[in-house]
């Protein structure tokens, strides 16, 4: 780094009231920043840019310093000063870039990583940066080339190697990702990330047995990586291991107890292990932690269901569907809500939103025949029964949807298909899949 080097004091090197000139108390900063005394630092440096304000190393160092501190839009102000001060100096470009990355102005930090790289070509860094934030524009080829040629000027760059595998996963390519991965962590066995998104690549193929190897050695390297036990507990929970997911979300709230989706997996959890109470009370936590996720409400709803707590599951499903009117699964959920209250003109608009949204789903098709069936109306009933059917020919859905068509048709009477035709709760149904940003912004010198 050029912070705290030799910089030219101001008009004469003047010291005033006897304080240290300009370029001393810049290579005391630089002294400072290097022992991490932060605070000692920035001091030094803002006293150096007081006296001389064209001071681009002064600049830089106080960009610097807010990026260390997490205050992005000084970084940003701080470093634009030092590059027009001089446009030369390929440290506060990177500098720069990153806390334009931080505030996810991406195009402007693609400027400013270019920069970087035409001033310094060599520097691997720099393109590894670059690579990063063109993957995040969804520019591919060019993220491609940019970490590519990362790798080409040091070719043990864990963190390149890294970021070129899931730029690769962007693409769809888990062939590629998992060959860039499985290098970065070769050339660094102790490399969390990389396994981390290792266990990504081999979740979204459906290997979760894979994953869950990766993720238990992501965790030995880093036991308070958040995501890893995040991405450990939904794998495990897609296997139906509810009580070893519930402890790694468990595990995650011991670390970040304002983390709300640890808390609503839980509450999933506790749904599908029939512990109602346990879960309304975890979903609410999750609402007041994050008030603007549909899908907590969606389950509250569920859990409320399941209590026979009918008016409060309605509320849940109406907030739900006001903060993603077109979600299919949660019209599906409301309609079925209102049907078994029989508030059947409720039950129909949500119903039918429902099958527009998702013309597939069987489930629908049942639940709308059932209605049609309550209001008298056998040969609209008839229909959706039959296009159930159609759907789910040989499972559980078109079993139902056959003995409700010949309950319908007057061929059996009620009782005959077993609990009156009623239904599996549709609580059974896992919602989501985990997203996680893989890139890995360090930087190598």
């Amino acid at each position: 780094s050029d912070l705290g080097g030799e910089t030219p004091d101001g008009p004469g090197g003047e010291r005033a009231d006897g304080s240290p000139g300009g370029r001393e108390k810049i290579l005391r900063a630089g002294k400072h920043l290097a022992a991490g005394q932060v605070k000692e630092a920035e001091l030094l440096f803002l006293e150096a840019w007081e006296e001389d304000s064209a001071s681009e190393t002064a600049a830089a160092g106080l960009c610097r310093i807010a990026l260390l501190t997490n205050r992005n839009t000084e970084a940003i102000r701080w470093g634009e000063e030092a590059v027009r001060i001089n446009p030369t100096l390929a440290e506060a470009w990177e500098d720069l870039g990153k806390g334009q990355t931080r505030k996810n102005r991406f195009e402007d930090a693609v400027w400013s990583f270019r920069k970087a790289t035409q001033l310094a070509p060599d520097n691997a860094a720099y393109h590894n940066e670059l690579g990063v934030a063109l993957g995040r524009l969804n520019i591919y080829t060019e993220a491609v080339e940019a970490l590519s040629r990362a790798v080409a000027l040091q070719p043990h760059y864990p963190e390149a190697l890294n970021n070129l595998g899931m730029v690769y996963l962007q693409m769809d390519d888990p062939i590629k990702a998992e060959e860039w991965l499985q290098k970065a962590v070769r050339f660094k066995p102790d490399y969390a990330k990389g396994y981390l998104n290792l266990g990504i690549v081999y979740s979204r193929q459906g290997e979760n047995d894979r994953a869950i190897k990766v993720l238990k050695k992501t965790l030995e390297i880093d036991p308070n990586l958040i995501p890893a036990y995040y991405l450990y507990g939904t794998t495990l929970f897609q296997k139906g291991n509810y009580q070893e997911a519930g402890e790694a979300f468990r595990k995650i709230i011991d670390l970040s107890p304002g983390f709300a989706p640890a808390y609503i997996r839980l509450g999933e959890i506790s749904i599908r292990l029939g512990e109602y109470d346990d879960a309304v009370k975890l979903l609410e936590k999750a609402i007041g932690l994050a008030p603007r996720e549909a899908t907590t409400y969606d389950l509250l709803g569920q859990a409320c269901m399941a209590r026979e707590e009918y008016n409060k599951a309605a509320n849940a499903f109406l907030w739900a569907l006001d903060l993603e009117p077109n979600n299919a699964l949660y019209n599906l959920h409301a309609g079925e809500l209102f049907l078994k209250q029989d508030q059947f003109r409720q039950a129909g608009s949500a119903l039918t939103r429902a099958s527009e949204l998702d013309p597939k789903n069987p489930r629908i098709f049942l639940l709308l025949g059932r209605l049609h069936q309550k209001i008298r109306e056998p040969e609209r009933a008839e229909e959706f029964f039959q296009k159930a059917i159609e759907l789910n020919p040989d499972g559980k859905i078109g079993l139902e949807a056959e003995a409700a068509l010949k309950e319908t048709r007057g061929e059996t009477r009620p009782e005959d298909t077993g609990e009156g035709g009623r239904t599996e709760h549709f609580y059974e149904t896992i919602l989501r899949e985990i997203g996680v940003d893989g890139a890995d912004k360090e930087s190598k010198r």
